[in-house]
């Protein structure tokens, strides 16, 4: 008999920690200038007015309830000048099939500076099938602008959904000639965030510390300030004492020893907190285009095979445009602190630690099975087989 171990990511739903169902993430691109396919960006040189198509790949994660998408927002970058939507160019397609027509969005720009927000459908909200979403479906949603962007300038592109009131983070960048520093031209750069792990597959059954890397970067064309970080640990991981590092801070999560451990979507998992009492004041400051990390370890003995994520928000201390916080409206009153809430920047799935799934072969007598499995508790899970 022979077993072959494999590292194979959950095809099934995801349990996120929040109340985000469906991830949209964006690339772009020009003529002669394709998408670079790590940060979904591109680079052009200074100078003419260019057309660009732009792709918002939603994909939905969570198993959760509602999963109908209401409405599509895109807010594109402030530095257009001459910015024209091209008509009839939005374009859908399922789970990279072929592409179909879909139609024009409402265009806004009133009262929002000259910056362009486009909405789908253009009227009313999503119906059948469009809205309709099964897990782990992906739907695309192409569409093409014209228009110039200020030399040496980098200008990134936001998307909401609803009715989650998702937020995409500022993604598929433009980078213009040779900007001096990295950061946004105009509103709406905002933090982008990112994490790694090590190890990122695991033995099962035997206790292994991980650690992780947070990583946040200032898109904002001015100086901003780190509210918090939250970090959501996978269930049954549990932060190890002493161990944050890296240039926010190098102290325990709010509450140590006692951190507490919260059921989030049906999940137990335990929640760091670096408040504004465990990030010093010095290290809060974010410097335009500037990069910090914070890192720390877990550790966790798992006997499940599987897939084990890492999620996380950064706080900023920055206002919302009116062109972001007019679509999701107050819900409590207390307005400065409900926008402060819709400019922090999540991580989504990240960080995924696996503890692997196996292959194996068994022959005897002319018959050979095959199989495959994932641990259990106390036992085994035979996935697929068969027999020839």
């Amino acid at each position: 008999m022979t077993v072959v171990m494999r590292a194979r990511e959950g095809e099934g739903g995801i349990v996120l920690a929040t109340d985000d169902i469906v991830k949209p993430t964006k690339s772009v691109s020009a003529s002669g200038y394709p998408t670079d396919p790590t940060t979904g960006g591109i680079t052009v040189p200074n100078g003419n007015s260019r057309t660009y198509t732009y792709i918002i790949r939603l994909e939905r994660l969570s198993p959760n309830e509602p999963s109908q998408l209401t409405t599509v927002y895109d807010i594109l970058p402030a530095g257009f000048s001459g910015l024209t939507y091209v008509n009839n160019s939005s374009k859908l397609r399922v789970d990279g099939g072929s592409w179909e027509n879909f139609g024009n969005p409402l265009v806004e720009s009133s009262g929002y500076g000259g910056q362009v927000r486009l909405r789908w459908p253009a009227s009313g909200n999503f119906t059948s099938p469009v809205r309709d979403f099964a897990v782990r479906q992906v739907k695309e949603l192409q569409f093409q602008v014209t228009g110039s962007l200020p030399s040496n300038s980098v200008n990134v592109n936001w998307t909401v959904l609803d009715p989650w009131d998702t937020l995409s983070g500022p993604q598929s960048k433009i980078t213009v000639g040779s900007p001096s520093n990295p950061n946004i031209w105009g509103s709406m750069g905002g933090f982008e965030v990112g994490k790694t792990v090590v190890p990122d597959i695991i033995p099962p059954g035997e206790p292994t510390e991980i650690q992780y890397t947070l990583t946040i970067i200032n898109h904002n064309n001015s100086t901003e300030a780190l509210q918090e970080v939250t970090d959501y640990l996978p269930s049954g991981f549990n932060y190890v004492d002493n161990s944050t590092g890296g240039n926010i801070t190098t102290n325990n999560p709010q509450g140590w020893p006692n951190i507490p451990t919260v059921t989030l979507n049906g999940v137990e998992r335990q929640v760091l907190r670096w408040t504004s009492t465990q990030i010093p004041p010095g290290n809060k400051s974010f410097s335009a285009g500037q990069t910090k990390t914070l890192t720390f370890r877990a550790m966790t003995t798992k006997d499940v095979s599987g897939s084990y994520y890492n999620e996380f928000e950064a706080w900023p201390d920055l206002p919302v445009p009116k062109i972001v916080y007019e679509i999701i409206g107050p819900t409590t009153g207390q307005d400065a602190q409900d926008r402060t809430m819709w400019n922090t920047s999540y991580s989504w799935n990240t960080g995924t630690v696996l503890v692997p799934y196996y292959d194996s072969r068994a022959d005897a007598e002319e018959v050979v099975i095959d199989s495959n499995f994932g641990l259990t508790e106390g036992g085994i899970a035979i996935k697929s087989w068969q027999v020839y």
